[in-house]
């Protein structure tokens, strides 16, 4: 599966790291959606967050994980680069379109995706699979993730300097990276 061998980033060379999120974006906006039983998925807004030598993303949440696992934290679901605990991360899903209604916030998706999984026999129509699908032409965005910070705010940067201690700066450095992906019609 090409989109699954492209979520292992290791031998990616930093500086070609946002190309790659770009290709990524693009390759699941145009050819892929997520199908839980009947029900279609339209990837619409994505945000990458990776922590490797060179591309310290220190708001990234460590994870050891194949690629293309399914990886739950505290601000959604991401569909994880293959991860250990040196070079980690993965793709945050913002948003989905199912049919013609947006559904819209990362908490909000892993509900509408993880909802109802029957808890004695799991049922493979129950459960979210990424699938091909025809190829869609769209137009593709790209601008700053939404993270809530302010960095002219001391109270701000006291806590994330606590927080992050020693990746500060590179904290600070990626809160304006243009890695949040959509879009339109």
């Amino acid at each position: 599966m090409e989109l699954q061998s492209l979520l292992n980033l290791r031998d990616v060379n930093v500086e070609e790291l946002e190309n790659r999120f770009k290709d990524l974006a693009q390759l699941l906006f145009q050819e892929y959606h997520i199908q839980k039983g009947n029900e279609i998925y339209d990837f619409h807004e994505i945000e990458f967050y990776y922590y490797t030598n060179g591309h310290r993303d220190a708001i990234t949440y460590p994870r050891i994980t194949e690629a293309g696992k399914w990886f739950f934290h505290q601000s959604g679901v991401d569909l994880t680069f293959k991860s250990d605990s040196e070079n980690y991360g993965g793709i945050l899903i913002k948003s989905l379109k199912h049919g013609d209604e947006i559904i819209s916030g990362p908490l909000k998706c892993t509900w509408i995706l993880f909802d109802v999984l029957d808890a004695f026999d799991m049922k493979q129509n129950e459960y979210p699979l990424i699938v091909h699908n025809e190829k869609t032409e769209k137009e593709i965005f790209s601008k700053k993730r939404k993270i809530d910070f302010n960095k002219d705010d001391e109270t701000n940067q006291a806590k994330a300097k606590n927080k992050y201690k020693e990746d500060y700066l590179n904290f600070v450095h990626f809160i304006d990276a243009e890695y949040l992906f959509y879009w339109k019609k």
